[in-house]
């Protein structure tokens, strides 16, 4: 794909241009508590928000062009994915995020304020032809380097992180594997009748867990499997959620384990399991995971998340003092 980039597209025409998008985009900032903010939003720096370094958010609206009208804002590889589904209640709307740092990609189209299409992976570049969207690797800031005219500016203050809406994180191209075996195929029989309690609500008990964790190597796709499945519920104990923390270490399952990190500091757990938890996710960070890469941009309110959780602990727990230093790094 090659680029690191989101955007939301809305459709042009009947009663829908420029003009009514930036109006829409303004009422729904000012709906989450934003208010207009005149400093020049070219001066925003990308990630900013989500960064927590500034609570300024530029948007920038382009004059329609192949029939849609491209929205972009200065946290540069994201779009927010609230604002596209407040923007599809008027008009259809792509919303896209391409990430060559994971080699992923997620592409949905909303009508209505809901999701009518959602692709993912190396289809994305094929839909967006046949959308016809136009100049999706334009960024925010290229308004500082490249004359284009017609493009609405505004800014908004304050936003923060925990108001912009990132949206489903695309998974990996090189999960691709994973992801057949969840379209639709059936689950290695070993692992059906785990599936079935899952499907059911209930979650697995720990003998559950340690068989699954038991299995031999050969079946380590179908555990990473079946452990995206558990975290679809309502699976939120320390000790399940260290070992499937563990598994996606051993896998090099980014996404799984992401999506243990984005559970964990809103868990609600024994206050003797969580420090042990948070202690490890950041060691499996540092140690193994972005050891040897960096982490990638779209990790980074994640991490953030999971430091502010960590912090209390880190008191009177000095593992976690110096694991939480450490992690530190990984966003600099």
């Amino acid at each position: 794909m090659g680029i690191n980039v989101g955007a939301i597209f809305v459709q042009a025409g009947r009663g829908v241009d420029a003009t009514r998008v930036a109006g829409d985009v303004a009422r729904y900032w000012k709906s989450r508590g934003a208010k207009p903010d005149t400093s020049s939003p070219l001066d925003l720096r990308p990630l900013g928000v989500g960064e927590k370094k500034s609570k300024r958010l530029g948007v920038a609206i382009a004059p329609a062009a192949k029939g849609w009208i491209g929205v972009r804002d200065s946290e540069r590889y994201f779009a927010d994915y609230g604002l596209a589904k407040h923007l599809s209640k008027v008009a259809r709307v792509c919303w896209v995020v391409i990430s060559d740092a994971t080699d992923s990609a997620i592409l949905q189209v909303l009508e209505k304020g809901k999701v009518r299409e959602s692709i993912e992976g190396s289809a994305v570049d094929a839909v967006l032809k046949r959308l016809k969207i136009p100049d999706v690797n334009l960024y925010f800031e290229d308004l500082h380097k490249k004359k284009l005219p017609g493009w609405r500016l505004l800014g908004f203050s304050p936003v923060v992180a925990a108001k912009y809406d990132t949206g489903p994180e695309p998974a990996d191209e090189g999960d691709e594997d994973d992801d057949e075996a969840d379209d639709g195929q059936p689950p290695d029989p070993k692992f059906a009748a785990w599936h079935e309690r899952l499907d059911k609500g209930f979650m697995l008990g720990d003998r559950d867990w340690e068989r699954v964790l038991g299995l031999d190597e050969k079946y380590q796709k179908d555990v990473c499997r079946l452990c995206r499945r558990a975290l679809e519920g309502k699976e939120a104990r320390a000790s399940v959620l260290s070992c499937i923390a563990g598994t996606a270490t051993e896998a090099g399952d980014l996404a799984l384990f992401k999506a243990v990190l984005d559970r964990a500091p809103d868990a609600k757990m024994h206050p003797i399991d969580k420090p042990s938890l948070m202690w490890r996710l950041g060691a499996y960070m540092v140690f193994q995971l972005f050891k040897k890469q960096p982490l990638p941009a779209e990790w980074k309110p994640s991490v953030q998340k999971w430091i502010k959780a960590a912090l209390p602990y880190a008191k009177r727990e000095s593992d976690i003092t110096e694991t939480v230093a450490k992690v530190k790094t990984l966003l600099k």
